[in-house]
């Protein structure tokens, strides 16, 4: 048997390293993906971070008054019932602390087509009131909800 030539050999060199260079450029795509291996154990649960602060933007306190003045505990948060006092149609909300501003929306099942409600600010015994009236401007007692920012 003879030797391969100088010329083959450096042939035979030349291919080796142009197919080994393609291989290892498309390795990763030439095989398809394995089975996926069992789940490993779950892993012990870390501490509890501090509590965030309430952001400028974030509702603070919220809750849900009948047309009598009643806080619905279960549809409220931040408002007690012992911070509402009625008076016609404007419904008192002391004992808070600051409040930038406030939503208020009628209760559509506690209040009559013809109502309407105002939110404002006053100042230290009443911090936030909700007027309810009727168009013509006369005082009516509704159900509403408040959000406070």
């Amino acid at each position: 048997m003879t030797a391969p030539s100088p010329a083959a050999e450096l042939s035979r060199k030349v291919i080796k390293k142009v197919i080994n260079k393609e291989i290892s450029r498309r390795g990763p795509t030439l095989g398809g993906q394995g089975l996926q291996g069992p789940a490993g154990a779950v892993g012990v649960q870390g501490p509890v971070g501090p509590a965030g602060s309430i952001g400028s933007a974030a509702v603070q306190r919220f809750a849900h008054i009948s047309s009598t003045g009643v806080v619905d505990v279960a549809r409220s948060f931040g408002i007690t019932q012992s911070a509402v006092t009625l008076n016609g149609g404007t419904y008192c909300i002391s004992g808070l602390s600051y409040v930038s501003m406030g939503i208020v929306t009628l209760d559509y099942l506690d209040s009559e087509n013809n109502q309407l409600a105002k939110f404002g600010r006053s100042g230290p015994g009443c911090e936030v009131f909700v007027r309810v009236f009727n168009r013509a401007g006369t005082p009516n007692q509704a159900g509403f909800y408040v959000m406070l920012y």
